[in-house]
């Protein structure tokens, strides 16, 4: 049995965004990856070679952060939370 999908809002990288074609979603559009680091996960973007997401678990347990860029984000405006 396969789980449903659970995400309510999706991450991509600004550079993509701006650049988006027309009649082309942001789904479609993007080249990420995701994957471990030493200190936790990063979402790479591919096409534009940066980070568009970092979670460093080391922190996560005393100080929940992660990193957003995409700018004015409705659910963080692209601030350190």
């Amino acid at each position: 049995m396969t789980a449903p999908c659970a995400i309510h809002s999706f991450f991509h990288c600004s550079k993509c965004l701006n650049e988006l074609p027309d009649k082309t979603s942001p789904e479609q559009y993007a080249r990420l990856s995701f994957g471990e680091t030493p200190h936790g996960f990063q979402l790479w973007c591919v096409r534009h070679e940066k980070v568009v997401l970092d979670i460093d678990l080391r922190t996560y347990i005393h100080n929940p952060r992660t990193h957003c860029d995409v700018p004015d984000c409705p659910s963080c405006t692209g601030k350190v939370h």
